[in-house]
């Protein structure tokens, strides 16, 4: 089994668009969400309307971490994981600990996806 790097989705990659994304990607989405590629990295955000970049998840994470200041760090709550096998994340912005509703995740990857979503939504405001 490889190591596989997890792409945004196209909810997050729109949010990160419209939160000033702009690190050249080799995948992005079209105007219905469909996965495409090309052999060149390109910031796709400023070449169409429509299409929308695709970076990785911690791509995103290091994005936001350095362009915006925030930081997002998925901590699993030991009881609850072995209760329910699930993960709870907490998002820390800036230097302010904000506690997210403890949701249960049942991959590091689905807690990460949701806290770049609250993210990007707390820019837009």
């Amino acid at each position: 089994m490889g190591l596989e790097l997890k792409l945004v989705s196209p909810r997050l990659a729109k949010l990160l668009k419209e939160a000033g994304f702009d690190i050249g990607t080799i995948y992005y989405y079209d105007a219905v969400g469909d996965k495409c590629s090309e052999s060149t990295k390109l910031n796709w955000n400023i070449s169409v309307e429509a299409l929308y970049s695709a970076p990785t998840l911690e791509l995103a994470k290091m994005w936001l971490r350095e362009k915006h200041n925030m930081y997002i760090d998925i901590v699993s709550d030991y009881m609850l994981y072995k209760a329910n096998e699930n993960i709870c994340f907490n998002m820390m912005i800036k230097k302010n600990l904000i506690l997210c509703e403890a949701s249960p995740f049942g991959t590091y990857e689905e807690a990460l996806e949701e806290g770049l979503i609250d993210a990007c939504e707390l820019i837009k405001k």
